[in-house]
């Protein structure tokens, strides 16, 4: 045990020679006692210096024991052990001492060596545990309220806040809404840098969402990567959309983790009261349901509940569901292979790849009818990890002589950082050497979100260990400056969706949109290639716009392996 620092509060001389001959007599440890003559020299002592017990005198000159006592408590905590000592044997004065919060007490003229000492440090021993289950007992009421990895309120905190905001504004006819956030990929941050880089992302997170938001609004984390936040006041439509754009703004920074820079994007569900629900359970519900939509539509968006929500919310749920047995089973799906043209010679140049999926009850569902639901699922990395291995099986179909230097297109959106997962990167290595094709014949295609974390992540050439990438544009959100950040990266070629080119003869703005997609690219020297062509209007326009490359009905149909390997090409 180390050395036990005492202080004997006495103002007799006599007595407090008698206490040190006590300690000599008794103590088999190590011990310093320091003395003080009265309140005042023993109050200043503890200012500035910590003990292990005290041994107090009843009646002091300047100050009654008792009243010292309590100061004692003030200044060194109510866990510094106090043994009373009284020249009275009076059972009031024990009582007294006791009760406001001596360990013990002596009477002066009846201390035994061996007593005193092992009283001594029975208090102590007895006070370090008070101590600590004080301070459990705090932590446990701590980890009641608040979220232990970030320090936010937990999901009982939030939910006791928002009843009682709830009820404030049925009263006062106010509003209230609530945002539901969710980290977009961010298990595949999970999977490829580990939970502690994951634990790194949600705390600095939280920061970003306290340092953003007005003091007065409330944020709380309900748990893995989802946290909540409720706004009051009036027009609160308006409120919650610029909170909104904040809030996506602000997570679409990159994070510098410990192992690695990573991105992440923010969605968001809205619900309101009134507009939304009337009870907190249907608020939380059907910004729930609002959230689900938004990812959806695309990654670091937010959406506001509708009714009509809740029938395609129902079937997300279904089809979740079904998805996941489905790929336990690997019965419902298959690969299909749409040909990819030059349009001036028709001459094949590659084949994208895509997944369907035959569901018994909703029938066929191409890849992105479901591909939201994969990654919200998280079976994104079991989903393109099948992609991959049916590729290498099919691919063996195709006779030798077939085999030529076509690009091989996989419709995947993988994330940087499902691209450092293990598997997917043995796959693609695997992919590479079945296949006997040069590495930059293998491309993934992603969409415009994940395009952006690719330019964003430093090491992504690595993780890519040769292969290709093809962003998919369906809007003018790429401009000159941001293709220009694209010269460091793989790329095949940019395509353009088949949203764009579908209404080409009907709206002058996707006309628009074309012709500014090819002519940037054309600056820099990036092929672009159209899907969708269904027909020989769209056909010719592009081609007199200059887009060299297309794929679509018109040209090609998509084919499964067995029609694939029939047709010459």
């Amino acid at each position: 045990m180390q050395s036990v620092k005492l202080l004997i509060i006495d103002d007799e001389v006599i007595d407090r020679a008698y206490y040190q001959r006590m300690l000599r007599q008794s103590a088999n440890i190590p011990y310093e006692a320091v003395e003080a003559i009265n309140a005042k020299e023993a109050l200043d002592y503890l200012q500035d210096h910590e003990v292990d017990c005290i041994l107090l005198d009843y009646q002091l000159p300047d100050m009654h024991g008792v009243d010292l006592l309590k100061k004692i408590k003030e200044i060194s905590g109510k866990f510094v052990p106090v043994i009373m000592l009284t020249g009275r044997g009076d059972e009031q004065v024990a009582v007294d001492a006791l009760k406001n919060g001596a360990e013990d007490y002596f009477i002066k003229n009846k201390i035994e060596p061996n007593i005193l000492m092992k009283t001594i440090l029975n208090v102590i021993r007895s006070s370090q545990l008070k101590k600590i289950i004080h301070q459990q007992k705090k932590q446990l009421k701590y980890y009641a309220y608040y979220d232990n990895l970030t320090g936010l309120i937990n999901r009982h905190s939030f939910e006791e806040i928002a009843e009682y905001a709830l009820t404030e504004a049925k009263r006062l006819n106010h509003e209230l809404a609530i945002l539901l956030i969710d980290l977009d990929n961010f298990m595949s941050i999970n999977d490829s840098l580990g939970y502690l880089a994951g634990n790194e992302m949600l705390i600095e997170t939280s920061k970003r969402l306290k340092r953003i938001l007005p003091k007065e609004v409330v944020v709380s984390r309900l748990g893995d990567d989802e946290f909540v936040i409720l706004l009051t006041g009036q027009d609160i439509d308006v409120y919650a959309t610029n909170i909104a754009r904040k809030i996506i703004e602000e997570i679409g920074k990159s994070y510098q983790l410990s192992i690695d820079q990573a991105r992440v994007s923010a969605s968001i569900g809205i619900s309101y009261y009134p507009g939304s629900g009337k009870s907190l359970s249907e608020l939380l519900k059907n910004a729930n349901v609002a959230l689900s939509r938004a990812k959806q539509i695309m990654s670091g968006s937010f959406q506001f509940y509708t009714k009509e929500l809740n029938i395609i919310c129902q079937t997300d749920i279904e089809l979740e569901q079904s998805l996941k047995d489905a790929i336990k089973t690997e019965q419902e799906f298959f690969l299909t292979y749409q040909p990819r043209f030059e349009l001036n010679t028709k001459k094949v140049i590659g084949f994208t790849v895509m997944i369907y999926w035959q569901h018994s009850k909703f029938g066929l569902q191409a890849h992105d009818q479901f591909i939201s639901i994969i990654e919200k699922s998280g079976l994104a990395i079991p989903m393109y990890k099948w992609i991959i291995e049916r590729l290498i099986r099919d691919y063996d179909k195709i006779g030798t002589s077939r085999k030529k230097l076509f690009e091989i297109v996989i419709k995947i959106n993988l994330s940087p950082f499902q691209l450092a997962n293990y598997q997917i990167a043995d796959l693609i290595k695997k992919l590479i050497d079945a296949t006997a094709l040069p590495a930059r014949c293998i491309v993934l295609e992603i969409d415009e979100a994940m395009l952006r974390q690719y330019v964003k992540n430093e090491t992504i050439v690595e993780k890519l260990k040769g292969i290709s990438i093809q962003p998919v544009i369906k809007s003018l959100s790429i401009d000159s400056e941001f293709l220009n950040k694209l010269s460091a990266l793989p790329i095949s070629s940019i395509k353009i969706h088949r949203s764009i080119i579908q209404d080409i003869n009907k709206r002058e703005y996707n006309i628009t949109v074309i012709r500014s997609i090819i002519h940037l690219a054309d600056e820099l020297k990036i092929n672009v290639l159209a899907e969708g062509v269904d027909n020989e209007e769209q056909h010719d326009f592009l081609l007199s716009q200059g887009c060299l490359f297309a794929q679509g009905n018109y040209l090609c149909k998509a084919l499964t392996i067995d029609e694939l390997i029939k047709i010459k090409f």
